[in-house]
């Protein structure tokens, strides 16, 4: 979080800062990384920020944490904004609903809906304040703009459908996908249509199996040592994968990975509450000397 957070700031102030005009708007990132990307990276990031908030047992940030965070989520949600990354945005809000309604215990529900509305506000506010963003969301809305993603899904489709067993193979399905909407190269702009197009069933149907096994561990470790966070995350992935491709980047496979340990974490303090319950039992009812 504190490295996005870095980064942001960094943007801030124009040091490192790369642009790209896209559809007559000039979208920002850093270190020429792709907007839709660090949109989502910084989503993430916001999460791990607040994501001490829900730890369950331990000491509470403290007075000073709470407003560190509320002042990095600003900066880290103008960022967002400044990428233009709209699936970003929208990945960000499911995972702080998320964080609201499916924390366990009335302590942590009461915390999620205050950190929802504060990014809610946040991300309004972001918005309001940035060109870009706001008239991106703006053509969304009044045209259904959504920079060629319609029919470049329509020809994924189309190639699965062609190619359903095997695909079309590594990098040559993104060059065919191109060559169909014409350009040289073109991403499908969805998870699951990349994951379809590139192996095919024999491929994708595990990817997907997995996804599916990480959304659950995370469904599962919601009353474990981190809460909700796990499954925030992962949702924050599902959500952009819809209108993005951030499978091929580390941190994709950092937060399954997280949303697996987390109920794997569950499981053996589990273990390990039961043997020390076990002792206890065995202790109190050995007799005395």
């Amino acid at each position: 979080g504190t490295a996005c957070l870095g980064a942001a700031l960094m943007l801030r102030f124009g040091i490192a800062v790369s642009y790209n005009k896209w559809e007559g708007l000039m979208r920002t990132s850093f270190l020429r990384e792709n907007e839709n990307v660090l949109g989502v990276t910084f989503a993430i990031a916001i999460l791990a920020l607040i994501a001490p908030f829900y730890r369950r047992g331990g000491r509470r940030p403290g007075t000073y944490y709470l407003v560190f965070s509320a002042v990095a989520g600003l900066i880290l949600a103008l960022a967002i904004a400044g990428t233009g990354s709209r699936g970003a945005t929208i990945a960000l809000a499911v995972g702080v609903m998320a964080l609201a309604l499916f924390a366990k215990g009335r302590r942590l529900r009461l915390v999620g809906f205050v950190v929802a509305l504060f990014f809610a506000g946040l991300t309004a506010y972001s918005i309001a304040t940035t060109d870009t963003m706001r008239e991106r969301l703006q053509r969304t809305l009044e045209t259904g703009s959504s920079a060629g993603r319609g029919e470049i899904f329509e020809v994924s489709v189309d190639m699965v459908l062609e190619r359903p067993n095997t695909g079309w193979g590594p990098v040559n399905h993104v060059y065919e996908v191109g060559k169909r909407v014409g350009a040289v190269r073109r991403d499908t702009h969805n998870t699951a249509m990349w994951v379809l197009t590139e192996t095919g069933l024999v491929g994708g149907l595990w990817f997907l199996l997995g996804l599916g096994w990480c959304v659950a561990s995370g469904w599962r470790a919601r009353d474990r040592l981190h809460g909700p966070v796990p499954l925030a995350m992962v949702l924050v992935y599902v959500v952009s994968g819809f209108g993005g491709t951030e499978h091929n980047r580390k941190l994709f496979w950092i937060v399954m990975g997280f949303a697996l340990a987390a109920r794997a974490l569950g499981k053996a303090a589990e273990s390990t509450d039961d043997v020390r319950a076990a002792a206890r039992t065995i202790r109190r009812a050995a007799p005395r000397s």
